[in-house]
């Protein structure tokens, strides 16, 4: 089998590859049971990414929550007022002021 040639004559030395298909050796029912199983395993692992992203993302603003209402708690038994946390583009946490 001779590869093909290419127009170019710049391109000659460069090696030009054949298309890439299945080998005839191997049947084409195994290449897409392959790519489908490939496929498939894509999109299980890009769910489970997204899973694992949306309980992270509950767990950590579970934390915010109690942390905040811890530091109110200590605030208001020590008598202090309490310290206003960093706004947000949501605006300023529960029982914080709007005012900066």
């Amino acid at each position: 089998m001779s590869l093909p040639q290419h127009p170019d004559p710049r391109a000659r030395r460069l090696r030009v590859l054949p298309p890439i298909g299945a080998p005839r050796s191997v049947p084409v029912a195994a290449w897409h049971a392959l790519r489908s199983s490939v496929q498939q395993w894509a999109l299980d692992s890009q769910r489970a990414a997204c899973r694992n992203a949306m309980v992270a993302g509950t767990a950590l603003a579970a934390r915010r929550a109690e942390r905040e209402d811890v530091e109110e708690f200590l605030a208001a038994r020590e008598g202090h007022p309490t310290i206003p946390a960093p706004r947000t583009e949501d605006g300023p946490g529960p029982g914080r002021s709007a005012r900066a």
